[in-house]
């Protein structure tokens, strides 16, 4: 890319003389925007037209250089060079109508980009568009029942997959055993509760897919249940009494689970609906954080399996959400649904006949390719809760 600078500097600058100080006196609308490892201005909205201030934050670990590029030619506009971790920048850039992406490019790291979005012609309060109207409980009831739907099927075909594995255990054929682990937990995984994913499910939710961070016993620990537990026993000591009595266990818990209404637990209420919406975006980011990293496997090298599984889970709530976020950003859904057939191809690419490899036997580049396309689905995916926020009850 060709670079045409415009202004940048540090932290310091508002007591100094630069163009960036300038703008700091005289009430230019400031931008925040953030990048990561695997992240490049999630969540951001171009401003007005006009001279706008860019506060750029670096989250990563690396030093970096960010782009400013004007589409559809590709004309970079504005670059910040030589950004050092947990630094603050700022670019003061003048913008006219039309459509802008951000581009990172972190030392070591594959380059990735941001969304594309657009200046508008006219002046709109917060940038681009008419303002985000807000759901009201009544867009809520279609979706959110068929959501609730949704889990309640999948709760009911949990419970035979436990069952499964259960026999398995009994019939002491380690093999079968394991995948019937397997499918009973990517099963769990449909449910949108990868490591019991924010808490839709309790205390409850964690005691059938916990890990043992942060228990004072470690693995030892006695509150260290459900498939994790059994995973350990099944791959780690291949103890299959201890297995039996662990998957006995996760069976009375996954019981427990299927005895309440899954209306208990996925409430119509402002706080229910609300998570349900976050959850868009959250299953997927918790892969990222606990699955991706490695620190949720016990032994079965499933991480893939495990992501398509949280993949399938973010598809049905993205599909649910649909018709309201359509209307508020016509182009997002179908982004972010080409986004997460991207993080598909890419694991499906790695897969060896029906199986996939643990995540320690990838190269550094297969893990980047994991990597960049999760964090660019998680790009997409951040926008919708933004763009659904919950109004006043009718």
């Amino acid at each position: 890319m060709s670079a045409v600078v415009v202004a940048a500097g540090t932290s310091g600058d508002a007591a100094t003389g630069s163009p960036t100080a300038r703008a700091a006196r005289h009430g230019l609308p400031t931008e925040r925007i953030t990048f990561g490892e695997r992240t490049c201005a999630p969540r951001w909205y171009a401003p007005n037209k006009g001279r706008t201030r860019f506060r750029i934050r670096n989250r990563s670990h690396h030093r970096a250089t960010i782009y400013l590029v004007r589409l559809p030619v590709g004309r970079t506009v504005a670059t910040l060079r030589r950004s050092r971790p947990g630094t603050t920048r700022r670019l003061v850039v003048r913008l006219h109508p039309g459509a802008y992406l951000w581009g990172c490019y972190l030392a070591g790291l594959p380059p990735h980009d941001s969304d594309v979005e657009r200046v508008p012609v006219d002046n709109t309060y917060g940038g681009p568009g008419t303002p985000v109207t807000p759901v009201s409980k009544t867009d809520l009831v279609a979706p959110y029942h068929a959501y609730r739907r949704y889990v309640a099927a999948g709760i009911a075909t949990l419970q035979t997959r436990v069952q499964t594995l259960v026999t398995a255990i009994g019939g002491a054929d380690r093999s079968a055993a394991e995948q019937a682990w397997l499918g009973a937990r990517l099963t769990w995984l449909g449910l949108g509760q990868d490591n019991a994913a924010y808490g839709a499910f309790g205390r409850l939710g964690r005691r059938i897919d916990g890990t043992s961070a942060g228990l004072a016993g470690g693995t030892d620990d006695p509150a260290f249940t459900g498939f994790h537990r059994v995973e350990l026993d099944l791959w780690g000591s291949g103890d299959l009494t201890t297995a039996a009595t662990d998957a006995a266990t996760l069976q009375t818990l996954v019981g427990r689970l299927a005895g309440r209404p899954v209306a208990s637990w996925l409430p119509a209420s402002r706080a229910g609906e609300s998570g349900w919406i976050l959850r868009v975006h959250e299953v997927l980011e918790d892969a990222l954080r606990d699955s991706l990293s490695g620190h949720d496997d016990y032994g079965s090298g499933t991480t893939l399996a495990s992501l398509t599984a949280d993949v399938a889970a973010t598809r049905e709530d993205l599909s649910l959400l649909a018709p309201l976020v359509r209307p508020r950003k016509p182009h997002l859904v179908a982004t972010a649904r080409h986004r997460l057939t991207r993080v598909c191809d890419v694991v499906d690419a790695l897969a060896q006949g029906d199986t996939w490899p643990a995540l320690a036997d990838l190269s550094q580049a297969q893990r980047e390719r994991v990597d960049a396309a999760v964090g660019d689905a998680l790009e997409s995916l951040a926008k919708v809760p933004a763009l659904l926020p919950l109004g006043g009850r009718p």
